[in-house]
Formats: C-alpha cells, structure tokens, sequence
C-alpha cells in the first residue's frame, strides 16, 4: 500500500477530517488533500510528525507492504544457497568418510 493510501486510512480510523488533520499537523487541508491524492509527498518532519499522531512507525508509514515482500524473497533465497551449501558439504563430508574407511 503506498503512502497516500495509508494517510487516508490512518486518519479515517480516527475519525478526522482533512481539515482536523491539518490543524493538527499545522498544514492546510488542500496540502493533506494534495498528500492523500498522491500529487505530493510531506516533508521528513511532516512525516515525522504523522507517525508520531497515529502511533506507527516510519517504516510502516512509507514502506510499502511490496517491502517486506522483497525481504521475504531475499530471506529465502538466502536459505535455499544455505541449504544447498549444507547438503554439499555433508556430501564432501560422507564421501571423505567412505574414503577414510576404505583406506584403513
């Protein structure tokens, strides 16, 4: 979910108007009108601010859910060259084994 969307819905769980909003964040309404319909972005303070009131992080404020998406796939990706690193050397590890017996 992108920004503006989480602005919308942000505010909308506490019940505030553009125009509340705006007050709170000493802004206009047209500029939080201007947030939500994605025509511009806040400033770092503003955003600051914004995770501040509604009590989430920044993360969570300007990350997209795409984000964690992304880890995920590198996490598993990274785990897979794991595993397949394990399972070669437990290989190699079998195999010098085998050889050590072989040549007693």
């Amino acid at each position: 979910m992108k920004f503006n969307q989480k602005l919308i819905n942000l505010r909308t769980q506490k019940n505030l108007s553009q125009d509340e909003l705006g007050k709170e964040l000493k802004v206009a309404r047209q500029t939080i009108s201007k947030w939500e319909s994605g025509e511009t972005t806040p400033s770092m303070k503003r955003l600051i601010q914004i995770s501040d009131l509604f009590e989430v992080t920044l993360d969570e404020l300007i990350k997209g859910e795409e984000d964690k998406f992304k880890k995920l796939e590198i996490l598993n990706r990274k785990a897979q060259k794991l595993a397949n690193y394990i399972t070669i050397m437990g290989t190699f590890i079998l195999f010098l084994m085998i050889v050590g017996i072989i040549l007693r």
